[in-house]
């Protein structure tokens, strides 16, 4: 439960976008002709979880799981909350697909894999700071990643209750 009495699922819920099946279709026809995935995402960092166990903090491709070049501008943001519920929260896969079209209709880029704290999750490096400072406080993240200046921008509204696992993790880090 949140400071607010909200479950975790129905914060989920509450977050969930509200897309057009003709901007869904689009989406999906884009990932297809980039050679993404037109749905799975929850299948793919489930997949993930386990083929990049013990690897480094880094960016992998979500197609290959091969690991991306550094990042030199932007911001990796996220929507995934995870709870003491699982590692990808309660999701449903459609949610989880929903949520990865949403990003991609916001950032206007293509997911990857963010492997952060021993959790892989759908990532997106957008390129407008204010679109990221959003989507951290929307999806209740606690921080997203600064590419250029290297570091960590911490969201000063984050909920802790509801996605704890980077605190629990980083705590000796703040």
């Amino acid at each position: 439960m949140t400071g607010n009495g909200e479950s975790v699922r129905e914060f989920i819920k509450r977050m969930k976008p509200s897309m057009s099946d003709i901007l869904i279709q689009q989406i999906k026809g884009k990932a297809k002709l980039d050679g993404y995935p037109e749905s799975g995402y929850k299948k793919i960092i489930r997949y993930a979880s386990i083929k990049l166990k013990g690897n480094e903090l880094n960016n992998y491709d979500i197609r290959t799981y091969e690991l991306l070049e550094n990042f030199l501008e932007g911001y990796c943001v996220s929507f995934q909350v995870n709870c003491e519920i699982g590692v990808m929260g309660d999701y449903t896969d459609i949610e989880y697909d929903y949520y990865v079209y949403e990003m991609i209709d916001k950032t206007d880029v293509m997911p990857h894999i963010g492997y952060y704290c021993d959790v892989p999750e759908t990532s997106f490096n957008c390129k407008c700071y204010e679109i990221a400072i959003g989507l951290m406080k929307k999806y209740n993240q606690c921080s997203i990643f600064d590419n250029k200046n290297q570091g960590e921008i911490f969201n000063e509204d984050y909920i802790w209750e509801i996605n704890p696992t980077y605190l629990e993790e980083n705590d000796n880090d703040r």
